[in-house]
């Protein structure tokens, strides 16, 4: 640097050349600060500032189908998670369900296993299915459908049962146009059994005045193919709805793709109910009773 003496001449800072010396060496140093500071600030902004609006623009222009997954999981919990990362407990999500259809099958307290998965984020998680389900039954609702063929019923149950991990039965009661009246759940049972009991099934088609009932009931182990259980129960049923003049419309099973119809494999015919594992011929008496209905492993 230069500086100003008296024996230069004047006072200091009569210089006018020392004073802009000094002046842009000051500015020099500023800037140089200034530019390490930003450096600094930029190697520690997080890495994932920006991303949630850019997560929303993908969306924007190409819809949730752009998104992997990992990133589904990662939006959805946006929504429960106002700040931060959500991406490494989409990761955790997966590794504990394996699938996204698994994590939205989960309950509120099987989700809150998951580490960082606090109560809003798993409650919200927990609703998509319901939420989804009903969506589908009241898509339904408004044509007041008429159960007219066996793939409207299929169809009806496979959207009831839609993310069951464990076997339940239901009944149809229909009136007279076939129209649904109601639909009642009788059980929960366990990832190959479900009971049914067959005075509660005719007890509510009495109450409820019905014409028809429909008996259905999901498997879980990959078949729709009706056990010795299933046949037996059915035709339990059939002979005590025909006490009462009642019929039973049909007996169903279901899983996520496929389903099985007693009526639309003969087995419930205009004549009766064939016992397609004791006597292929004629259906056999019963009085109602409960009755389990078991997948067989051996089936598998």
């Amino acid at each position: 640097m230069v500086r100003t003496s008296p024996s230069q001449g004047g006072n200091r800072g009569s210089n006018p050349l020392g004073v802009t010396i000094y002046t842009a060496t000051a500015i020099s140093s500023l800037r140089f600060f200034i530019n390490l500071l930003k450096g600094v600030i930029h190697m520690n902004k997080p890495m994932h500032l920006g991303h949630r609006e850019r997560v929303r623009e993908r969306i924007e222009v190409g819809g949730i189908a752009c998104l992997s997954d990992i990133e589904l999981l990662e939006y959805i919990l946006f929504f429960s998670i106002p700040r931060g990362d959500t991406n490494h407990l989409a990761h955790h999500l997966l590794d504990k369900f394996v699938t996204l259809e698994k994590v939205f099958e989960a309950s509120k307290d099987e989700l809150m296993t998951v580490e960082g998965i606090g109560e809003k984020s798993a409650l919200l998680l927990s609703t998509f299915l319901p939420a989804f389900r009903r969506y589908q039954m009241n898509c339904l609702k408004p044509k007041k459908l008429e159960f007219n063929s066996t793939d409207k019923v299929l169809t009806f149950i496979k959207n009831e049962c839609l993310g069951n991990q464990v076997e339940h039965s239901y009944a149809m009661y229909l009136n007279q146009s076939r129209r649904l009246i109601k639909l009642v759940p009788f059980s929960k049972g366990t990832y190959n059994k479900t009971q049914i009991f067959v005075d509660q099934v005719v007890k509510e088609a009495i109450t409820l005045n019905a014409r028809y009932v429909v008996v259905a009931h999901n498997h879980t182990a990959g078949t729709t193919y009706p056990s010795e259980a299933d046949a037996e129960t059915a035709v339990c049923i059939y002979n005590a709805l025909q006490l009462i003049k009642k019929d039973l419309m049909d007996f169903v099973i279901v899983d996520h793709f496929d389903g099985f119809s007693f009526v639309q494999n003969g087995i419930i015919t205009a004549n009766g109910i064939i016992d397609i594992y004791k006597n292929p011929n004629s259906s056999k008496k019963s009085s109602p009773e409960v009755h389990t209905i078991v997948q067989d492993d051996d089936e598998f």
